[in-house]
């Protein structure tokens, strides 16, 4: 009879703790109990043949089954509502990855669908429910991968080639700011120094922005110089070469010049220096140079011709004088010859009345310029033998 008293009190709890699942929980929501350590120590009860609730085909689990949707990186808190019916004190258990709390932060990676079983327990008697925790995928932030530094040369392209992408392959935009706002850039001789861009990707939701700092370093240009024109003077003439030449930064130049020149860049020419020279400068900054090539074409001076120096002469009466004239022109100009004084000729046969000191004077004429010398003729006495008649 105490068995039978037991089994009834058995059922009649069973009874209330189902219409209790039902009544706590949301139209259409179903809580399968599941009591265990009922009635005293010697009664055991075996539930046989209970039928498996209908599968659905999507997820694989129950229709009936709750089912939370989270999304990755949310903080999970379940907050089962149960009460007991005598007045007891219930306490809570949940099932991994959910913590004692009925917490579970979830972060990236944890995408996927969790069954956890939810036991509710009075310190005798407990109840589980198994609830479908399906965490979706978190929306990923574009993906910007770029250099943290950019270092090029004043003059040189800049190109800015970073591997941007979003996980999820969603469409991105990408923008430039900062120093600049594209991709590309043609640096100039005032870009040196150091520069900050930002390349920022967005997806809509997610934004990712990547720092570049920009290194321009300066690119030291050569000096520039005009082409030198060539230097044409006579001879006995100075050849100045003047350069024409600056420094694009503004640094300090120097000069450097080639033979004949001096380090002034200057020569004094002589008579003789007739000729084409090669000659060249180079212009520097300290750093990088420039040469340029040059000639110096010194033109003959006309000088007048040369005249043999004529010893004096000293003959005797009678003799004949032959001036030894011998002159020559630098140029190879044509040389006409003028006799004045004494007499104007090259040769002459001198008198018995001609003793005595005599000057011819010698001029060579290249029709420019002349040369002349004074030559000096001594004519002797010759004695001459008496000359008498017989007068009849």
């Amino acid at each position: 009879m105490l068995k039978k008293f037991n089994f009834l009190i058995f059922v009649l709890v069973i009874i209330a703790l189902t219409l209790t699942g039902c009544n706590n929980n949301q139209a259409g929501e179903v809580i399968t109990g599941e009591v265990i350590e009922i009635g005293p120590d010697d009664v055991i009860i075996e539930i046989e043949d209970v039928e498996e609730p209908a599968m659905p085909e999507g997820d694989g689990y129950p229709e009936n089954m709750i089912r939370i949707k989270k999304t990755e990186g949310d903080l999970i808190s379940l907050k089962p509502d149960a009460f007991d019916p005598d007045g007891d004190l219930v306490y809570y258990a949940f099932s991994e990855p959910f913590d004692d709390d009925g917490e579970w932060q979830t972060a990236e990676g944890d995408r996927g669908e969790y069954p956890v079983t939810i036991t509710a327990s009075d310190g005798r008697l407990s109840t589980s429910e198994t609830v479908l925790v399906i965490v979706g995928a978190m929306n990923k932030p574009p993906v910007v991968e770029c250099p943290e530094t950019i270092t090029l040369m004043e003059t040189e392209l800049l190109s800015i080639d970073c591997n941007i992408y979003d996980p999820e392959g969603k469409n991105i935009t990408i923008d430039y700011a900062g120093w600049i706002n594209t991709r590309q850039y043609q640096t100039t001789t005032e870009d040196e120094g150091e520069h900050t861009v930002f390349v920022t990707s967005e997806d809509g939701e997610q934004i990712t922005t990547k720092t570049i700092t920009i290194i321009i370093e300066n690119l030291n240009l050569p000096p520039e110089v005009e082409d030198i024109e060539d230097i044409i003077v006579e001879e006995n003439q100075e050849a100045i070469v003047v350069v024409d030449a600056y420094d694009p930064e503004g640094e300090i130049i120097t000069f450097e010049y080639g033979e004949p020149l001096d380090e002034t860049g200057s020569w004094t020419t002589e008579i003789g220096d007739s000729g084409e020279y090669d000659s060249f400068v180079i212009v520097s900054d300290g750093k990088n140079s420039v040469t340029k090539e040059f000639k110096i074409i010194v033109e003959q001076m006309n000088t007048a011709p040369t005249l043999d120096y004529i010893e004096p002469i000293q003959v005797e009466e009678g003799e004949v004088i032959i001036l030894p004239i011998s002159a020559y022109d630098r140029e190879g100009n044509a040389l006409t010859v003028v006799i004045e004084g004494w007499f104007d000729t090259f040769s002459y046969n001198t008198t018995y009345e001609d003793s005595g000191n005599h000057t011819v004077t010698v001029t060579i004429d290249d029709g420019k310029l002349t040369t002349s010398q004074d030559v000096e003729i001594e004519v002797l006495d010759v004695n001459r033998a008496p000359i008498f008649k017989i007068l009849v």
